[in-house]
């Protein structure tokens, strides 16, 4: 069974468990005014063909989507996060305003040291993942009810990140640092540093600055040269000061 397999196995099942989520345990996991407990959302290896031929397998985790105000509005339970990067990966179109797929395959082209592919050609190489799978508002507010979600769900999240078996992975907004998401699913801490332990494997975790609206931490973190963009550069340059804490090239 491919990895692609095994994940959308997993996801039925966790659908299937939020779904029977006792009242009690949706309120205290569940985010933003129209957003129901059975809804869900799949994510994981965009393309697993392309996937498996990269040397160095990432795998950007965010904490949830912004569903809220978008397709739980319009009454639209499920929805595919893979798909939106394969979109692009077509067409070359990111028109979403916080440009985060566009930014993401900056930082793995940075992460990978692929300098000469196109962004868009990016898009189908690494894996992505939201620790909550039902979507939430445009901002996490206090994190309690991701905290909460992450506590609930605990097993399908580190059997998602199992399956993907990353050599690398990167968290998407200081958040999810701030709220101690992966201390919650049983990282290991070291020295200063996180890792997943993954069959034997200890896997770095590095933290990235959030993708939107990334342009006002420009003086703290001056754009690198050579990025498409100020956005990318100003990424690029906070994921550089992590790939040297973690020593990923030497």
């Amino acid at each position: 069974m491919s990895k692609t397999e095994r994940l959308n196995e997993l996801f039925e099942k966790w659908k299937k468990a939020h779904a029977e989520e006792s009242e009690d345990n949706t309120k205290k996991t569940i985010s933003g005014n129209n957003i129901k407990a059975y809804f869900f959302e799949k994510d994981g290896i965009i393309d697993e063909d392309s996937f498996d031929k990269e040397k160095t397998k990432v795998l950007f985790i965010s904490a949830e989507a912004n569903a809220d105000e978008y397709n739980a509005k319009e009454g639209i339970s499920e929805t595919d996060y893979r798909q939106c990067y394969l979109s692009y990966f077509k067409d070359g179109k990111d028109n979403w305003g916080g440009k985060m797929r566009e930014r993401v395959c900056g930082m793995y082209k940075y992460l990978t040291r692929q300098p000469t592919l196109k962004l868009n050609e990016a898009a189908n190489k690494f894996a992505v993942m939201d620790i909550n799978k039902r979507g939430g508002k445009s901002t996490i507010d206090k994190g309690k009810h991701l905290v909460a979600y992450t506590e609930l769900y605990k097993e399908f999240i580190n059997k998602e990140i199992e399956i993907i078996n990353p050599d690398i992975v990167v968290l998407v907004g200081v958040n999810l640092c701030r709220l101690r998401i992966v201390q919650k699913l049983g990282c290991l801490e070291e020295d200063n540093k996180c890792y997943f332990l993954i069959n034997k494997k200890k896997v770095p975790i590095l933290l990235s600055l959030q993708t939107a609206n990334v342009q006002y931490q420009a003086k703290r973190y001056p754009p690198l040269d050579g990025c498409e963009n100020i956005a990318i550069g100003i990424l690029c340059s906070y994921l550089k000061e992590e790939i040297a804490k973690y020593k990923i090239y030497e």
